[in-house]
C-alpha cells in the first residue's frame, strides 16, 4: 500500500467553484486545504471524546464520593469558601493591617448582597470622576 489514498467527493458546482476560488485566494492548493480540514475534524472529534470520557469519570467519582458520604451541603460549601477567603485575605494583608482587610471583606460582602449586577457605563463613570476631581 502506498502512502497516499485517493478520496472522491461529490459537490455542487457552486460549492466546488467557491472552494477552488477561496483556496486560490489563500495561495493554497485545494488538496492542502482539504488535508487541514480533515486533520482539524479528526482532532476536534478526539478532543470531544477525551473530554466526554473525562466528564464521565468525574461524574462517576462524584457519585462514588456521594455514596460514601463525602459531601457537604451548599451552605457548608459556601461557609468553607468564605472562611478560606478570609484566611487568604488576612494572610495577604498580614497581622498589622486587619482594619484594611476587614474593610475589604465588608465591601465584598456588601457587593455580594447588593442584588443583581447592573451594567457598567464607563463614560458616565469617567464624567463623574472628572467632575468631582477635575482632570
Amino acid at each position: 500500500m502506498s502512502g497516499k489514498i485517493v478520496v472522491t467527493m461529490k459537490l455542487t458546482p457552486e460549492l466546488h467553484d467557491m472552494f477552488i476560488a477561496e483556496a486560490a485566494a489563500d495561495g493554497r492548493l485545494p488538496v492542502e486545504v482539504l488535508h487541514d480540514l480533515i486533520r482539524d475534524y479528526v482532532d476536534r472529534r478526539r478532543q470531544a471524546r477525551d473530554y466526554d470520557d473525562f466528564l464521565r469519570r468525574k461524574v462517576e467519582l462524584g457519585r462514588m464520593d456521594w455514596d460514601a458520604g463525602r459531601h457537604v451541603s451548599n451552605d457548608e460549601a459556601e461557609a468553607q469558601a468564605a472562611a478560606r477567603r478570609e484566611r487568604l485575605l488576612r494572610g495577604m494583608a498580614g497581622a498589622a493591617d486587619t482594619a484594611g482587610v476587614d474593610a475589604l471583606m465588608n465591601a465584598l460582602h456588601a457587593g455580594e448582597c447588593s442584588g443583581e449586577p447592573r451594567p457598567w457605563d464607563n463614560e458616565a463613570f469617567l464624567a463623574r470622576m472628572t467632575a468631582r476631581y477635575g482632570g
